[in-house]
């Protein structure tokens, strides 16, 4: 998931959801990868929260163009990397996107 404010620096707030593993010993001088937490989409709803940073809000002179643009995009990975978000991507399907106002006026 990629949200995208009007504000054109700076990087997108993005979030991996997946599974993750880490590198373990199961005998002396024999290493393992382990899943350690899996996150993914099966059956259920998950709940993303992005923040809009208020300096990206303070600098809208017109709070009214002020706005969200999304992104949700199915990633098969061909192999992890060993940081979040460092995988190697074998595909990509783009499944959602849009832009919402991201103002209401109070």
């Amino acid at each position: 998931m990629q949200a995208l404010t009007g504000e054109p620096e700076g990087r997108p707030p993005v979030r991996h959801l997946g599974r993750r593993f880490a590198d373990g010993q199961e005998h002396p001088g024999f290493e393992v990868r382990r899943e350690v937490a899996d996150d993914r989409i099966v059956n259920r709803p998950v709940v993303l929260v992005f923040v809009i940073a208020a300096s990206a809000v303070d600098a809208c002179v017109d709070p009214g163009s002020l706005w969200v643009a999304y992104r949700v995009s199915y990633q098969r990975v061909a192999f992890p990397g060993r940081s979040r978000g460092a995988a190697a991507i074998e595909g990509e399907v783009v499944i959602a996107e849009g832009v919402l106002p991201a103002w209401d006026g109070v």
